[in-house]
């Protein structure tokens, strides 16, 4: 989308989404800061109750995950937690 093309919302416009906008500045404030040690970032996840999918979610139907997806979804969890 070229930028002639762009839009901007008036802040009325996206009031419904203003929880979502405040949690993508966070992230994007987590990415910006100083990156912890790997012992931080692993007691930080399991201080938000965090866990490793052992086995493949009930909610993910049409087949079964191989183990090096398992570990992709567990990668996702972990680096979004």
């Amino acid at each position: 989308l070229p930028y002639s093309e762009c839009t901007w919302e008036d802040r009325e416009d996206i009031s419904a989404s203003l929880s979502e906008i405040d949690d993508y500045h966070d992230r994007m404030q987590r990415l910006r800061s100083t990156c912890k040690g790997m012992d931080a970032q692993r007691q930080a996840f399991l201080r938000h109750k965090n866990q490793a999918l052992r086995e493949q979610p009930p909610y993910l139907t049409g087949g079964q995950l191989r183990d090096y997806q398992l570990d992709g979804l567990n990668w996702l969890i972990y680096a979004w937690a």
